[in-house]
């Protein structure tokens, strides 16, 4: 490539294939979910890569989709269920219902498109959308990279539900947060996570992840999701199980609000390693 895509605009641009953004209609449970596909330069199929936000979706990643793009892949960024003027309610539960009408959707366009469905696709979600992803992958044999961005894992909430002063602590964080989704409430909320139990915990689905690779991005400020309980005990499950694993380390905080270049750079250079 003769230009840096973290910096840089390409420099010739197709003139039949330009690139595009358009917006697209996801069909989950009878729902439509609004998102916007990314479309790269030239003539496609593209590798494509779909970013799944956090909770509620403040932080969309929009940059790294310009980032991505300018590098030559479609990016596909969406609102779950409830989220953002999406139709239907918003749980987590119904978060990984949508993460996989995402993917069958891509997998779709990549099946209609000249060249059939080898197109290659990499999910990568940050903070919930990065626990979502884990999840995700465990379910999905022919997903087979994942990239993982300062990960929350939701799973442990349930830990916390006989602990007044844990549970009243999450309410406080969540209570100001569901604003912009459609959902039955805080209180909803974890219930839904108590009532996943297990299988909302990517520690429960590490021989799942086998096969695949990963990556996962963390801040060295991160408040919100501290690595040494979120990041930390998957990244050690999953090397103990021999799983390609590896970790970048931004000096930011949650959102990497002041290491956006930083992590464009560490997720483009490993799609570039890729085998």
């Amino acid at each position: 490539m003769e230009y840096d895509p973290t910096c840089e605009d390409p420099t010739e641009i197709d003139a039949r294939f330009p690139p595009s953004i358009e917006h697209v209609i996801i069909r989950s449970k009878g729902c439509d979910m609004l998102g916007v596909l990314f479309g790269a330069n030239g003539e496609g199929p593209h590798p494509a890569v779909i970013i799944l936000h956090g909770f509620p979706g403040h932080e969309r990643n929009l940059d790294l989709a310009h980032v991505l793009r300018r590098a030559g892949y479609d990016v596909l960024v969406f609102h779950y269920r409830g989220a953002w003027g999406s139709e239907g309610m918003f749980s987590f539960s119904n978060v990984m219902e949508d993460v996989s009408a995402a993917v069958d959707h891509m997998r779709e366009r990549a099946g209609k498109a000249e060249g059939g469905g080898s197109r290659r696709l990499v999910l990568m979600g940050h903070s919930m959308g990065g626990w979502a992803a884990l999840l995700h992958g465990a379910r999905d044999a022919n997903l087979r990279e994942l990239i993982v961005l300062a990960p929350f894992n939701f799973g442990l909430i349930r830990n916390f539900a006989d602990d007044p002063l844990a549970i009243g602590g999450v309410k406080v964080m969540m209570k100001e947060m569901v604003r912009p989704l459609n959902c039955y409430g805080v209180d909803g909320l974890i219930s839904d996570l108590v009532e996943g139990g297990e299988r909302f915990d990517p520690l429960n689905c590490m021989d799942a992840l086998r096969g695949k690779r990963i990556l996962f991005v963390t801040a060295d400020k991160d408040t919100t999701s501290s690595a040494e309980m979120h990041t930390e005990p998957l990244l050690e499950n999953l090397r103990e199980s021999g799983i390609d694993t590896d970790h970048i380390v931004v000096p930011s905080d949650h959102s990497f609000s002041y290491g956006r270049i930083a992590l464009a750079r560490a997720v483009l250079h490993w799609l570039d390693e890729s085998p």
